[in-house]
């Protein structure tokens, strides 16, 4: 028999579009940066609309455009989707972490995983950041990529890459349809809802 359980689930929770597992063991917009000036952000910047801004997508869906939106971050995970309704216009989740969740010594000691549009994170005690710290540095986001060249290239990111993206927090509704989805446009909100769903201009893979 072992001699330490290892496994032991102390909490699960949702904090800003993330699943949190802990186990316990006993004892506006910036201009694009090129991949040599490349520097992870401290925080997503944003700023709101003087007034919305309403686009037509495919397939009846309406575009809603709030706060602009950008960010330099370190991809902690990838994730396609093609079943769900939002697959139609956002086929691809990235899990995103900035400051201290873009450090590898920290990423390295996380277990990470995607799906149903929510990231989880497992590790083992101690935690290699103060619970509250990783998931404000750290978001799973839902992408609308404005074109198919934008398109591409998200597809192509992989978990590891350091990527900048720049867009707007957008809204969304399906004519003739209760359809809707909404995204987050604070870092403390928890839960269901608190994913940024992003109307993505640009992305690139800088290194």
């Amino acid at each position: 028999m072992a001699r330490f359980l290892l496994l032991v689930l102390l909490s699960v929770g949702t904090v800003a579009g993330v699943f949190v597992f802990l186990i316990q063991s006993q004892p506006s917009v910036e201009e694009t940066p090129s991949p040599a000036q490349a520097k992870i952000s401290d925080e997503p910047r944003q700023e709101p609309l003087d007034y919305a801004i309403e686009k037509k997508g495919p397939r009846g869906f309406v575009f809603r455009l709030h706060n602009t939106f950008s960010l330099t971050a370190r991809v902690l995970g990838e994730e396609h989707y093609s079943l769900d309704t939002g697959a139609q216009i956002s086929p691809v989740d990235l899990a995103l972490g900035w400051g201290p969740m873009a450090d590898e010594r920290v990423v390295s000691r996380l277990k990470i995983q995607q799906s149903n549009r929510f990231y989880h994170y497992r590790y083992r005690n101690p935690p290699p950041l103060p619970s509250r710290q990783m998931s404000l540095n750290s978001a799973n986001m839902h992408f609308i990529p404005a074109n198919k060249n934008v398109e591409r290239t998200l597809k192509k990111v992989r978990a590891g890459d350091i990527v900048y993206i720049k867009g707007y927090l957008t809204d969304v509704r399906r004519k003739n349809s209760s359809w809707n989805w909404n995204s987050s446009r604070t870092r403390s909100d928890t839960g269901d809802g608190a994913c940024e769903l992003v109307y993505l201009e640009q992305i690139q893979i800088v290194r």
